[in-house]
């Protein structure tokens, strides 16, 4: 006999027939368990969509890869960087770029009614 179910079946009194008081605690012990496992994988696995979600939001509205000017000061004004030939084909050399796009950003203030 399994020494587990042997264990389990005396703490239960399945084998007698008398009030076990630890029988009904067992069984709520045993529902909580199972009803807080399954909550904790629905919550992770809603996570994960929410985090994939957001993720490919982010990365649709930038790009995966971003190469800017090495600027220290505070400002949000980047300064622009001369490209050329021998830069262009050093970056389409690797294997994982499909695409190369030149950008250019200056700071506004929009004024509305």
């Amino acid at each position: 006999m399994n020494f587990s179910y042997y264990i389990a079946s005396r703490i239960l009194g399945k084998n007698n027939t008398t009030k076990n008081i630890s029988k009904p605690i067992i069984k709520i012990g045993v529902i909580g368990i199972a009803l807080g496992v399954a909550v904790m994988i629905l919550t992770i696995a809603i996570i994960t969509g929410f985090q994939e979600q957001i993720t490919n939001k982010v990365i649709t509205f930038t790009s995966h890869l971003r190469i800017n000017d090495l600027n220290e000061n505070q400002s949000f004004e980047s300064n622009p960087i001369y490209i050329n030939d021998s830069l262009l084909n050093t970056i389409k050399q690797n294997a994982n770029v499909s695409h190369i796009q030149a950008f250019s950003t200056k700071n506004g203030i929009l004024k509305t009614k």
